[in-house]
């Protein structure tokens, strides 16, 4: 009875009219709903692209430090090898000059043993010439013995 009172006392839409609003309120829902679901790939491309952006500043990063180390570790390495070269070039020049001076003194304790030898020689010669010579002696001692 409510039913029947309400049916005829109202104006009810006809049903053309409640399909072109439907049809309306589903074209703006449609487009709402493509808007949002565009949004929602826009937004989760973005989202993968500042992860993926991300990461690779972290690689990047971690690489530019990797880099930094071995360059330092380099040079730190060439800085060792230049200071041991200096080392032992110095050792060398030094060495070399010990070895100068060496010789040196080779050399001259060489003239002066050739200076003592000949020396030594023109004493023999001297004495030699001086002394009267062994044989000259026997015949003096062996004429000595039989005078006695």
């Amino acid at each position: 009875m409510l039913y029947n009172f309400y049916y005829h006392n109202y104006d009810w839409p006809d049903s053309d009219n409640i399909n072109l609003t439907d049809s309306i309120f589903n074209i703006e829902n449609s487009k709402q709903l493509g808007d949002l679901k565009t949004q929602f790939e826009v937004d989760k491309k973005e989202a993968e692209l500042k992860v993926k952006t991300e990461a690779q500043q972290a690689i990047n990063a971690e690489e530019r430090k990797r880099q930094i180390f071995i360059t330092y570790s380099i040079g730190f390495v060439l800085l060792i090898v230049i200071i041991f070269s200096a080392l032992l070039y110095k050792r060398f020049r030094l060495t070399n000059k010990q070895k100068l001076i060496i010789e040196e003194k080779n050399r001259e304790v060489e003239e002066k043993n050739k200076n003592i030898m000949d020396s030594i020689y023109y004493a023999r010669r001297i004495q030699s010439s001086l002394l009267p010579t062994e044989k000259y002696i026997r015949r003096i001692v062996n004429k000595k013995d039989k005078k006695v």
